[in-house]
């Protein structure tokens, strides 16, 4: 049903477009689509936006982009006002409204990011990670390799104390002696409790798919709950908390997406969408889900998975969302530029990068 009506809104929004289906959206070639929805346009990107982030108060955006640099923009005016060395892979508020954290792919760096000032420096965190402001923990995979002797280890430390918190190990059986599953995604609940483990036993596109679901204490690093069943078979990639923590949104291999309830750890809703989902992102209130698949936002309920509405195409793929404070507009960045071509007598392709922000409002 989520599948077919996608489907249905995304030919329909073509056609009132007058566009073609397969290209950009525009409704007069001019290389602006869906401009009723689309509040704002950040442009002069040129190279991948890796991450975006609206600060506490969402009057400014901070974005990293590829080229080891981090940029903030007015959130009202699209004016860009700094720019730093600072490579940011992921971006998230903290409890101080003028700093934010940033990871390069390799450490945690909290940043005033009006100056660019790193005020603080975590090592030795991969790019499995999972960071909540509310507790100041941080979950990592140490070990993810998948041909390996040892076990997948996951570590919580506390980046305000620096102190280890509990440190554990997901157990795991060797396949024609030598390829090993892994970790395939982590996920910490907002306020610190629990550590949700996504992991494939079957990492060869051969064999029995076999994924399986670990809730662990995060204080202890005791097992509380392991979920093997059907639906697992399509939960190992991407995992995010709802902002009260109380459910879980998990991605799996293509386009399926399933809700999960955190004290009983079952099924609330299984969708299917129409293209490939590459991001997600909760509204501040958790009633709703931002979600990209490729080029298209969409807008559903976060209660039953159902579609609201298509808020526009964008020119590049999109990899990053985030939703303003209060709740009112999306900030999408660009992963890779669209070469699609739009409708003109002389077809030209789109090779921009963008920042653009999206009104939700209904």
């Amino acid at each position: 049903m989520m599948k077919t009506r996608l489907l249905i809104a995304m030919i329909l929004a073509g056609l009132l477009a007058g566009c073609n289906l397969f290209g950009n959206g525009d409704d007069d070639g001019t290389g602006t689509p869906w401009e009723e929805k689309s509040a704002l346009q950040l442009k002069g990107i040129e190279e991948p936006t890796l991450s975006v982030l609206f600060s506490a108060d969402g009057t400014r955006i901070i974005s990293g982009w590829d080229n080891d640099t981090t940029g903030v923009w007015d959130a009202t005016t699209g004016e860009l006002l700094a720019k730093y060395p600072l490579r940011a892979e992921y971006l998230s508020r903290t409890t101080d409204p003028a700093v934010i954290v940033a990871h390069d792919g390799s450490a945690l760096h909290f940043v005033r990011y009006e100056t660019g000032e790193v005020t603080k420096t975590i090592p030795d965190i991969g790019r499995a990670f999972s960071y909540d402001p509310a507790s100041g923990l941080v979950a990592i995979v140490v070990e993810g390799a998948m041909i390996s002797d040892t076990t997948n280890r996951v570590e919580v430390r506390n980046t305000i104390t620096g102190e280890l918190v509990s440190s554990f190990e997901q157990p795991r059986v060797a396949y024609y002696d030598k390829y090993l599953p892994t970790i395939t995604g982590i996920a910490l609940q907002p306020g610190g409790d629990i550590v949700v483990t996504g992991f494939n036993e079957s990492i060869h596109t051969n064999w029995p798919q076999h994924n399986t679901i670990h809730i662990w204490d995060a204080a202890t690093g005791a097992t509380r709950v392991v979920i093997d069943s059907a639906y697992t078979a399509r939960c190992e990639f991407l995992h995010f908390f709802s902002p009260d923590g109380t459910q879980l949104l998990t991605r799996g291999r293509g386009a399926d997406l399933l809700s999960w309830n955190t004290s009983t750890w079952e099924t609330t809703w299984d969708d299917d969408y129409p293209y490939n989902l590459t991001t997600i992102a909760f509204t501040p209130n958790g009633q709703q889900i931002i979600t990209a698949s490729d080029y298209v936002l969409y807008r559903c309920s976060a209660l039953s998975g159902e579609w609201i509405a298509t808020l526009g195409e964008n020119r590049g793929e999109i990899g990053t969302i985030d939703v303003s404070p209060d709740g009112k507009y999306a900030v999408t960045g660009s992963i890779a530029p669209s070469y699609r071509y739009r409708l003109s007598t002389f077809p030209v392709p789109y090779t921009d990068w963008y920042l653009r922000v999206w009104n939700l409002s209904p």
